[in-house]
């Protein structure tokens, strides 16, 4: 099963951001692994469970420096997380009863997470490196 890499082009120029969005895809490469050799549900249970946590703290983490540097469009990237956050919850759901295969989980996290860091992060960065 291939892996999602971390490319130069997933660098939103936040060092502490960057290595938060580097282990959110070890993690869900992890995921992907286990569902690819087949692993029991308590250890996708598990892996799931790792990778939603971190992702709500990273997000609480990106959100208070936003706050504390002033982006102005805080209140839309906020939203998309609690959207994101519930599309992880309904993901699980689906993968605890076996509705997901490993590639489909390969194509949601390249919508969510790389897609996400792309088009929204990104410009956490480019507005805050202005500001500097």
């Amino acid at each position: 099963m291939p892996q999602v890499d971390f490319k130069d082009v997933l660098n939103i120029g936040l060092p502490e951001l960057d290595k938060q969005h580097r282990h959110l895809i070890s993690l869900f490469n992890s995921l992907i692994q286990a569902m690819s050799i087949g692993k029991g549900v308590d250890v996708l249970e598990h892996l799931f469970s790792e990778l939603k946590d971190y992702t709500v703290y990273h997000f609480t983490d990106e959100e208070r420096f936003m706050e504390v540097n002033g982006y102005p469009a805080i209140e839309g990237h906020r939203a998309r997380h609690e959207a994101l956050i519930a599309q992880v919850d309904e993901f699980k759901k689906r993968m605890m009863n076996s509705a997901v295969s490993p590639n489909e989980a390969l194509d949601f996290v390249n919508d969510w997470i790389i897609l996400h860091i792309m088009n929204e992060d990104t410009a956490i960065g480019k507005f805050i490196q202005s500001r500097k």
